[in-house]
């Protein structure tokens, strides 16, 4: 499973997006690669957290890869040595000729956005262009065969205006249908590492206030699991499709 996630403007989710799919195969122990393709390394830092934490996982392997031939032949190592293994690409937002590049080797792109006009016009911009590249390469490209739209939003009932014209606006696209409505647990994780770590950690703490906490932690898991399913649902559909 080669998967890239890719948005053109920073903060919408991406990082998020690749942590999430991460802890979700490490509790199915099952082995991931994250590769870290921006300079601000955001997937390196939660990795650094969570050798900090003493929380890693044996099951994720965290990357820095900017150059993309140096990407190519890492990520052909992986495979050949584990074809069972899945790849998480993490694209930086302003490198836009380097997605195009990444979404030539990936089965499918991700785009994470949040209800905003900022983040929705990007979105929208991303999937514009690579149906774009699609086109100007030919049906011959190997441009990922599907491209879909992630949300991290809050509740509906915090919908702002602009939240609910870009998400009727968004929803004509093609879109996965979980969606992070609450994303405490998430940002925390950032600091922390991967959620089963964290959740394995908090339950060794008999604590009450502790197990509340590992609740919390438990529920963004199951979601994350719950994306993994559809992300993981769609690949099966197109490669035998």
């Amino acid at each position: 499973m080669r998967i890239s996630v890719q948005q053109f403007k920073g903060g919408a989710g991406k990082s998020t997006t690749c942590e999430m799919l991460a802890s979700a195969l490490a509790h199915q122990r099952r082995r991931v690669i994250l590769y870290d393709t921006d300079p601000q390394g955001s997937l390196v830092k939660w990795q650094a957290n969570a050798a900090a934490t003493e929380l890693t996982s044996p099951f994720i392997d965290v990357r820095a890869a900017l150059a993309f031939d140096a990407l190519v032949a890492d990520i052909e190592g992986v495979l050949a040595d584990d074809p069972g293994a899945s790849v998480i690409i993490d694209t930086a937002g302003a490198a836009q000729d380097f997605q195009d590049l990444v979404a030539q080797i990936a089965e499918l792109v991700i785009v994470p956005t949040r209800l905003n006009a900022a983040d929705g016009t990007e979105a929208i911009a991303v999937v514009t262009r690579l149906d774009d590249l699609q086109a100007a390469l030919g049906k011959a490209a190997n441009v990922a065969n599907s491209v879909l739209l992630f949300t991290l939003t809050e509740a509906p009932s915090a919908w702002t205006k602009e939240a609910r014209l870009f998400h009727d606006h968004l929803s004509a696209l093609p879109h996965l249908k979980t969606q992070v409505r609450k994303l405490s647990a998430f940002e925390k994780m950032q600091s922390r590492g991967p959620l089963p770590e964290i959740i394995e950690g908090l339950r060794k703490d008999g604590e009450a206030r502790v197990r509340i906490q590992a609740r919390e932690y438990m529920a963004a898991l199951n979601l994350s699991e719950a994306l993994l399913a559809e992300v993981e649902a769609q690949i099966a559909e197109l490669r035998h499709g």
